[in-house]
């Protein structure tokens, strides 16, 4: 199996059962509900590919295209510190799918004590969720 086919499969387990998951972990999802973790992740990351800027009802309509109906006032009731840690643990386990499933790289990264991976990407968060991501301080 080639690697695009690997991350594929990686990814997929990510945004499936991983979100499932972390959604129960961290609170997010407490009781049985339309909107798993799987379905708000993936309409939020395939909202946001499509649009980086995309609204609530743009965002809605990406999660309603994954067979969940959600108001606007219900998604923008869901962006919670519950949900912030749900995407952070998301992100996380598809960084390491990644990681994991490149040709070569752990027998790579192996070889060093430490890797450093810097990014100069910035994204302005809500106050509320300084003490999830601190990011880089600033205004």
């Amino acid at each position: 199996m080639g690697s695009v086919e690997t991350v594929a499969l990686a990814m997929q387990t990510v945004l499936k059962t991983v979100a499932n998951r972390a959604a129960k972990r961290t609170g997010f999802q407490q009781r049985q509900s339309k909107l798993t973790g799987s379905a708000f992740v993936r309409g939020l990351v395939f909202g946001w590919l499509s649009k980086p800027q995309a609204t609530l009802e743009e965002l809605a309509q990406a999660i309603a295209a994954g067979g969940v109906t959600i108001s606007t006032q219900g998604l923008d009731q869901r962006f919670t510190p519950q949900a912030a840690a749900l995407l952070k643990d998301v992100l996380e386990a598809a960084t390491g799918a990644v990681v994991a499933t490149s040709p070569g790289a752990t027998e790579i990264l192996d070889r060093f004590t430490a890797v450093y991976v810097a990014d100069s990407t910035v994204i302005a968060l809500p106050n509320a969720l300084r003490a999830v991501w601190p990011g880089c301080g600033g205004s």
